[in-house]
């Protein structure tokens, strides 16, 4: 037994020796390496591609809003500049109708002050006359003014000495049912 006796091994030899190792077996890692890369560079494309995609629709919905904020703007400044034209009209017809009012005012302060002169030289009022003046189904005195208000009528003698007074009433009694008519008018 001194003797050693080499063991080959006949069956790897044979296989390693009778059949070539293939491609893929020998390449094996670099293969794998070079796979996952590519898949890497693949997901990356698609993600950036994505991206990009997302970037466009984002840009063109943004774009629709700013159009559709350009119309609303251009909208509401032209209302607004009609509102401003409406505006200026009311303030214009405030002031005429305010002159028109210091007018009557004016009026009603000459014809008061005028009626108190006339009365203290007659000594004695006219309302005489008005008392014998026909009220209803003939036609009216020619001295006497008709003013109707959005809220009543007002019947006034024009020549009494009282005409100033009836006037004020008259506006009184107007105001005062044009506020009992409307509440909101009126803040109640």
């Amino acid at each position: 037994m001194s003797e050693e006796v080499p063991v080959s091994e006949p069956h790897s030899e044979s296989i390693v020796g009778h059949s070539p190792v293939s491609f893929f077996a020998q390449h094996r890692l670099a293969i794998v390496g070079a796979g996952v890369f590519v898949l890497v560079l693949i997901f990356l494309l698609v993600g950036i591609a994505i991206g990009m995609a997302k970037k466009n629709f984002e840009k063109k919905f943004y774009l629709t809003q700013i159009e559709k904020l350009k119309v609303a703007l251009s909208d509401s400044l032209e209302k607004r500049s009609e509102q401003e034209k409406d505006m200026t009209a009311l303030k214009v017809e405030l002031r005429a109708k305010k002159d028109h009012l210091a007018e009557l005012e004016d009026k009603v302060e000459t014809l008061e002050r005028a009626s108190q002169r006339g009365e203290t030289a007659t000594g004695e009022p006219q309302a005489k006359s008005a008392e014998s003046a026909p009220t209803s189904g003939a036609v009216p005195d020619p001295s006497e003014a008709y003013l109707r208000l959005k809220a009543g009528d007002c019947l006034i003698e024009g020549s009494t000495s009282n005409t100033a007074a009836n006037w004020r009433e008259c506006l009184k009694k107007g105001k005062k049912t044009a506020t009992s008519a409307n509440p909101a008018a009126s803040g109640h």
